[in-house]
């Protein structure tokens, strides 16, 4: 029997403007990837780079009948140079993204957390949500009406540990996944402080396997954490 996508979405209930938006996301990750697998084609869109994950943060937002830029200019707190006293400095925003209720403006880094047997399957979470959190401490808060750490996190593993014979066992791969996700409990960077997140597993998660490495990508989280002070 075919397993069903696995899919969440969860906020804060500060954060319940934010469900239309991921909700667009989880709609887009799986339109890029049926539209591909029509053509056979084994391809998604997270597991190429951050760059590639905020592009479709940006069109879910147009999806949704929100506007998104991309990779502005703009100025940022922060030192000049190390000898100078703290001021602003040229950088740029990851993304922005608004509509006529709310405007968001965000930093965002992506893990690539190996959740193998011998892996510590949060290491790099913790480090990137930690990254993400940093880098949006330097966003003016006129930047938006709010600021947004978003991490993206692909979980990968050896196929050779999820494989039945020779090929890879959809449910064994549902399994490894379900236990990292329990193991995860809420993506927070620190304990007791909830942030909203959303994930898209799908029910073909097999597909994403990249045949040079011998690893494979079953899906995507993005975590979405509120940054209300600067650094």
């Amino acid at each position: 029997m075919e397993l069903e996508a696995k899919t969440c979405i969860w906020t804060r209930p500060k954060d319940e403007y934010l469900h239309p938006l991921l909700k667009s996301w989880l709609g887009a990750l799986d339109e890029y990837s049926r539209l591909h697998r029509d053509f056979g084609i084994s391809d998604n869109p997270w597991w190429h780079n951050e760059r590639a994950s905020i592009s479709l943060l940006a069109g879910a937002a147009w999806r949704e009948g929100w506007v998104a830029l991309e990779e502005f200019g703009t100025s940022k707190r922060g030192h000049k140079i190390p000898s100078e006293e703290r001021g602003d400095r040229v950088g740029r925003c990851d993304l922005y993204v608004t509509n006529r209720e709310a405007s968001i403006a965000m930093e965002a880094k992506q893990a690539w957390q190996r959740i193998g047997y011998r892996s510590r399957a949060d290491k790099e979470v913790r480090d990137k949500l930690q990254a993400a959190w940093r880098d949006t401490g330097y966003l003016h808060a006129y930047e938006a009406d709010t600021r947004f750490a978003a991490t993206f996190i692909v979980p990968n593993l050896p196929a050779s540990e999820v494989e039945d014979g020779d090929a890879i066992s959809p449910s064994l791969l549902r399994e490894k996944v379900l236990e990292w996700l329990e193991l995860m409990a809420g993506f927070c960077r620190r304990p007791g402080k909830p942030v909203s997140f959303a994930y898209f597993f799908p029910s073909d998660g097999e597909r994403y396997l990249n045949v040079y490495t011998g690893t494979v990508y079953p899906g995507v989280v993005l975590v979405m954490e509120e940054r209300e002070r600067g650094g």
